[in-house]
């Protein structure tokens, strides 16, 4: 009995396989067979069930009782049961220990009076397990039972219960488990069925909907006025009803002394509930910030509900356990989704209800999930508003950001609501903007016969046409007289946002309407954002003659630059064709060919040079100095772009420029580009503006260094700081070129303005092999002017 009430509590998913894998793994030494025992055992639970048992048992109880199941004969992995209940475990687990204990006892198993003593005493313990398992965890809490079962934290103990009374049901168990099939199996068995506490099918259903909290409301400042819910326990009217189920559940009647001392009633006082304003109050502010976040309700469990109503499933049908209805149930769980269900079937008062008979949160639900037959329980409507940060948010514009078509047509019966309705929100949006966005030409309708300007928002309602792509309800407010220029807040057209959603009719109707095609925010016009989505858009722009030479304030660019940095030729010829400048200079003197050539776009670089070489030689501003077309081309690997710039006169050294092209490839080892330059008659021993030498740069590729030195490049020359070739491929540690310069007669022993050798920066740099093979190289060469010199004597 303590096992069950000291573990009855849940635990975690994790906290649940550690346990399933430890005792499974006491028993299996391979680990691969425990994985499968535990795979098969979820596949079985989870098809009975309709989910997996680490969702289903976190009670510790439950989670041994399914494991010892399996130990004892893992063959039998229940394939054959429908429906697996907590009192099917309850029973094996129970029947295993009283096998055990008569196996102790040594009692004759084929003596059939001995059987006969065994099962009896099994259907008599099981009850009583089950009753004084109740008693051992709620002896001193039974007064606070109802309310606790109900509680977030006991959901688990609360399933328990409701299994374990569904046991006899299939019909009960099949909407426990929302498994909708084997509901449609039973679905005759549904108007008379009741579970062993008297509960119909939807009792339960109501019980176990997604939870729609209460909505708490601020204080009204301004009359002072709070409202406070009493939840204080009738001690009388609870002894009462424990009197009135004793009949009816014989788990109670059988159990002497489950009624608590009195002296405890004091503990289970609850707080009341937050503060709230009362019904008749003008304005009910609702802080923003304290709403829960309450997802939509699941689609299985709405079926399953509107299934229970279509089979005759009684709501205002009392249990014989609590005397509720559906609706006390549904209220007492917050399952407002059933609540609103029901209301379809059904009429009620509101006072009904306990946690539901709050106009403001009835409201709430009613707008913002399309809840619309809660609006029937409203007697009275007031103002509500929700306080954000920036702002405030009023009830009719969360009716438009919903959809709720329903309950704007509602709402704008109530003046308050009428007065609000070109009210801008937190969030500068208005009702006119969220009905467009939405494309709901029947709520335009309402709010326009309800005087909802069409002009003068700071979130013009064109622009939510705009952003939900509604052809019909922007050509709608064009009709009413909306502005096709109106800005919104931060400085966007409805032409531009347009375009940057690449949406072509609302973008014609725009233009045909007058839209300014010439209107910029801060860098772009609408024709540049229409670059990136192709040549279609951009030519059907370009029949309205945009200033295609405007230079952004920023950039200094023009739609031809913008152009360039996107790889669509055919934009750039249709672009040339309507007059646009190929000569106009950025701000950091670049032209639309070096735009094209710095984005890597390298066919717009040949149709530019083509249709304007005058350019070609025109540098752009780079830190530190200046970057010429060629240079840039170079950059790029752009051997055919290199050849049509030299073609068309481009310079090979410009003073502007602190490189060269030849220095650029020589760096990068771009082998065919430094052809192509010393075949169009760069030189291979010019230095730059720094004092640089080709051949000293292109250590790092001995390819490019042979082709240097091919054509004729001094192997032995030095640079500003009288370092030669071989210094430099020294120092890199390059024993490639190291071997070629040398081998083309570099000497070993040159020094630079230090008197430093090639030796000593091998050294220096840290590569060994280098350093060995020029010692090697050098003592050769000692020894070979040493025999030099004495022939010489000898002579």
């Amino acid at each position: 009995m303590v096992t069950l009430a000291l573990t009855i509590t849940q635990f975690s998913q994790e906290n649940q396989y550690e346990y399933v894998h430890t005792h499974l793994t006491d028993k299996y030494d391979d680990e691969k067979k425990v994985q499968d025992v535990i795979g098969k055992m979820d596949e079985n639970i989870r098809t009975s069930l309709n989910c997996g048992y680490f969702d289903y048992t976190g009670i510790p109880l439950q989670i041994h009782m399914v494991v010892e199941i399996y130990l004892r004969q893992p063959e039998d992995q229940i394939d054959n049961v429908l429906v697996i209940t907590l009192t099917d475990m309850y029973e094996k687990f129970i029947k295993g220990r009283f096998d055990t204990m008569f196996e102790k006892a040594e009692a004759d198993p084929e003596n059939h009076y001995m059987q006969q003593i065994r099962e009896q005493y099994v259907n008599v313990q099981l009850p009583l397990y089950e009753i004084a398992a109740v008693k051992a965890s709620f002896e001193e809490e039974l007064l606070y039972l109802m309310a606790a079962l109900f509680q977030e934290k006991h959901t688990n103990i609360r399933l328990m219960f409701d299994m374990i009374l569904a046991k006899d049901s299939p019909v009960h168990l099949a909407v426990l488990y929302r498994n909708l099939e084997g509901l449609v199996m039973n679905k005759d068995q549904i108007e008379n069925c009741i579970d062993n506490a008297g509960r119909n099918p939807l009792h339960i259903a109501c019980s176990w909907g997604r939870k729609h909290p209460v909505i708490e409301v601020m204080k009204n400042s301004s009359e002072g006025i709070t409202v406070e819910r009493s939840s204080e326990i009738n001690q009388q009217k609870f002894v009462d009803l424990m009197q009135f189920l004793k009949p009816t559940n014989p788990n109670i009647s059988n159990c002497e002394g489950i009624l608590p001392d009195p002296k405890l009633y004091h503990l289970y006082q609850q707080v009341g509930e937050p503060s709230i304003l009362g019904n008749n109050s003008e304005t009910v502010t609702i802080c923003a910030e304290t709403l829960l976040k309450v997802d939509e309700e699941d689609t299985n469990y709405l079926e399953i509900v509107s299934f229970l109503l279509d089979h005759k499933c009684k709501p205002l049908e009392v249990d014989q356990l609590l005397n509720w209805d559906a609706f006390h149930y549904a209220d007492k769980t917050l399952s407002l989704a059933a609540i609103n269900l029901m209301l379809k079937r059904v009429q009620i008062n509101r006072e009904l209800l306990k946690n539901y008979n709050h106009i403001p949160t009835l409201l709430h639900y009613f707008v913002g999930f399309l809840y619309n037959e809660l609006f029937e329980l409203v007697d009275e409507v007031p103002y509500i508003q929700y306080k954000y940060q920036y702002g405030n948010l009023s009830l009719l514009q969360l009716a438009t950001e919903t959809n709720n078509l329903h309950a704007v047509s509602k709402l704008l019966q109530y003046n308050c609501y009428k007065d609000v309705i070109n009210m801008q929100s937190a969030f500068s949006g208005n009702p006119l903007t969220s009905a467009t966005f939405h494309g709901n030409l029947e709520m335009i309708d309402v709010l326009l016969e309800n005087g909802c300007k069409v002009n003068d928002h700071k979130m013009p309602p064109t622009l939510g046409a705009v952003f939900g792509n509604k052809i019909q309800c922007y050509e709608k407010l064009l009709k009413a007289g909306s502005d096709v220029n109106a800005l919104s807040h931060d400085g966007n057209s409805p032409l531009i946002i347009a375009t940057m959603l690449n949406q072509k009719e609302i973008i014609t109707l725009c233009l045909q309407n007058g839209a300014d095609v010439n209107y910029a925010n801060e860098e772009f016009t609408a024709t540049d954002h229409a670059l990136k989505h192709g040549v279609e858009l951009v030519q059907l722009f370009l029949k309205y003659k945009p200033n295609l030479n405007r230079q952004s304030p920023k950039l200094g660019y023009t739609t031809l630059h913008f152009a360039c940095e996107y790889d669509n030729l055919d934009v750039i010829k249709c672009l040339l064709e309507y007059g646009a400048d190929t000569k106009i200079k950025s701000k950091e003197l670049m032209t639309p060919l070096l735009v094209a050539l710095m984005n890597s776009n390298k066919e717009i670089a040949l149709e530019l040079i083509e249709a304007d070489p005058s350019v070609i030689n025109d540098c752009m501003y780079e830190t530190p100095s200046k970057l010429s077309p060629i240079i840039v081309a170079v950059k790029e690997n752009f051997d055919e772009v290199i050849r049509a710039l030299i073609k068309h006169g481009a310079h090979l050294y410009n003073d502007e420029c602190d490189t060269t092209p030849l220095h650029i490839a020589a760096t990068k080892g771009l082998d065919s580009i430094v052809t192509t330059l010393i075949e169009f008659g760069a030189s291979v021993n010019r230095c730059d503006a720094k004092g640089e030498l080709p051949l000293c740069l292109a250590v790092d590729n001995v390819s490019t260094v042979k082709i240097l030195l091919d054509n004729s490049a001094d192997v032995n020359v030095k640079n500003k700081s009288a370092l030669t070739p071989l210094h430099y491929a020294a120092f890199r540690g390059k024993l490639n070129s190291v071997e070629e310069l040398i081998k083309r007669g570099a000497n070993i022993d040159a020094i630079d303005e230090s008197n430093l050798t090639p030796l000593f920066y091998s050294i220096q740099a840290k590569h060994p092999e280098v350093t060995k093979f020029l010692l090697e190289k050098f003592f050769y060469w000692r020894e070979e002017l040493a025999s030099t010199l004495k022939n010489q004597v000898e002579k």
